[in-house]
């Protein structure tokens, strides 16, 4: 199996004609004002391909999203290839509860190896230096 990619976004839209996907809003880095903040929608857009010694059409994957240190999301995922090469998987997930600055770590195992992983840095602004003068 080849993990060719793996894309963070807030929404994903499907040509149901053309095969083909819009991100929408790519997540490279959250500015929050305060904590705890809720993700309304994030979405995680993977790319696999079967290679020659794959045989099988369906493989399971663990999905995870972590707050730093702590699991805030933990899916099992079901890829089936039906006869195809390549697979692409849209996981949607709703009201992400963030506690604190750092990162959000996002990670398809499988068989509890990490083979993707994607990291968004989430960030407080930085204090501004105010100076009061008579």
């Amino acid at each position: 199996m080849r993990y060719i990619s793996i894309n963070l976004c807030e929404t994903v839209i499907n040509d149901s004609q053309t095969n083909s996907i819009s991100l929408i809003n790519m997540l490279e880095e959250i500015h929050a004002i305060g904590f705890p903040l809720l993700l309304w929608r994030i979405a995680a857009v993977v790319t696999l391909e079967k290679e020659a010694s794959d045989i099988a059409e369906e493989y399971t994957f663990n999905f995870q999203i972590r707050n730093n240190a702590r699991v805030i999301s933990n899916q099992v995922i079901l890829a089936n290839f039906n006869g195809r090469p390549r697979n692409r998987l849209i996981m949607n997930v709703q009201g992400l509860p963030v506690n604190e600055a750092g990162s959000i770590i996002i990670e398809l195992k499988k068989d509890d190896v990490v083979v993707l992983s994607a990291t968004v840095n989430v960030k407080l602004p930085e204090k501004p230096d105010i100076k009061v003068t008579n």
